[in-house]
């Protein structure tokens, strides 16, 4: 059985790339009288090496820069929402609720407010005990659009609610929505949409 080189390059990244190559070249440069006649693969190498990290420092330099633009336009349209935001009271104000001076101001004209959409019913209740005698932590999934919740608790899963906490703001405390500490009993909760 011959045995054969790995070149084992396939899955280098090209900063990874550079090192390898350089430590091979160094290698057979170093055993010359082994590796005879490779002055020319050598110099090649070398040529390969150095085209490879200048390309490298590039696209490093690069990435650094579109860093930095991402951040100062980040920068940029946080300024450019809070003009706007005082531009739609500046331009409210001249309309005073007449929908064709905002329409000639090229602004969106806000639609009343209607009625509250249904929500679906929450899912994936769950209540753990709390670090305080007597409390716990509900848990559920964040039901899109609501923003508030009507927490409901009971003693049991089918006894009517003894205690209702409503509108426990979905970012309530910092709180991640879904999570509030309520009373340790079962928990039935609905959300409330704006």
């Amino acid at each position: 059985m011959q045995i054969r080189v790995a070149k084992n390059t396939s899955r280098l990244t090209p900063e990874q790339m550079v090192p390898k190559m350089q430590v091979s070249l160094t290698a057979v440069a170093e055993h010359a009288t082994v590796f005879t006649g490779a002055t020319a693969l050598l110099a090649q190498g070398a040529a390969a090496v150095t085209g490879l990290e200048t390309s490298n420092a590039d696209v490093t330099m690069l990435e650094a820069q579109l860093a930095q633009a991402r951040y100062e336009r980040g920068l940029k349209m946080d300024a450019a929402q809070a003009f706007y935001n005082q531009f739609a009271l500046y331009v409210g104000g001249i309309a005073n609720g007449n929908a064709d001076t905002i329409l000639l101001a090229a602004m969106d004209v806000a639609l009343p407010p209607g009625p509250p959409q249904p929500m679906t019913k929450v899912e994936g209740n769950r209540l753990d005990a709390g670090g305080v005698d007597q409390t716990a932590m509900g848990n559920w999934r964040p039901v899109v659009g609501a923003r508030y919740y009507d927490v409901q608790t009971s003693k049991s899963p089918a006894g009517e609610s003894n205690q209702r906490a409503e509108g426990l703001h979905a970012s309530a405390r910092g709180e991640q929505p879904g999570q509030r500490a309520v009373e340790r009993s079962r928990v039935r909760d609905d959300p409330i949409a704006a």
